[in-house]
């Protein structure tokens, strides 16, 4: 039976280039394509057994479909995540030295509620809300972090609203009516 299945899977291997060009007629760039072919071939592998010997090309059509599918998804779905910023990286100090001393405690005292409060938020919204308060464009602040503008804005609403869950009033100032 390995040895049927081998076979089997020889003949329809002949047919890689009528998957490449597949893959090319859905828009795939030819190095993707071909990464893209060997999934397909992998997955044709493993599910040997499943393959009822219906017509070849329909049937690595089918699995060729999927896999596009799934490359599509993941792609937009990685776009969406972006990456995790450092602290360190983000959050310079302003210079207090003109403030009188009662003003300096307070705002030591509210940076650190809002620092705290910042903290309670997931990784991706903490670089948002950190890059937005350093005064970075939202255009600046989705290339560093790598998504689209509106998914930051999106992130920066979310994100103001569990920060006003979190502190209530003490959010003013932060920039919750302007997302630019």
């Amino acid at each position: 039976m390995h040895a049927d299945r081998d076979e089997l899977f020889e003949e329809l291997y002949k047919y890689y280039p009528k998957v490449i060009a597949f893959l090319l007629n859905l828009g795939y760039r030819r190095e993707d394509a071909d990464d893209l072919a060997q999934q397909v071939f992998t997955r044709v592998y493993r599910g040997m057994d499943d393959y009822r010997g219906e017509s070849k090309v329909a049937f690595l059509e089918q699995v060729t479909r999927r896999v596009a599918f799934n490359d599509s998804r993941d792609r937009h779905a990685k776009k969406r995540e972006g990456k995790h910023v450092p602290l360190d990286d983000v959050v310079g100090m302003p210079d207090t030295s003109t403030e009188r001393p009662d003003e300096i405690v307070w705002r030591k005292e509210s940076v650190e509620r809002v620092r705290k409060a910042i903290e309670q938020l997931p990784p991706d919204d903490q670089t948002a809300i950190r890059y937005q308060l350093a005064g970075f464009s939202c255009d600046s602040i989705a290339g560093k972090i790598g998504i689209t503008v509106a998914a930051l804005k999106s992130r920066l609403h979310v994100a103001r609203k569990r920060l006003k869950e979190i502190l209530g009033d003490e959010l003013e100032g932060m920039g919750g009516g302007d997302d630019s």
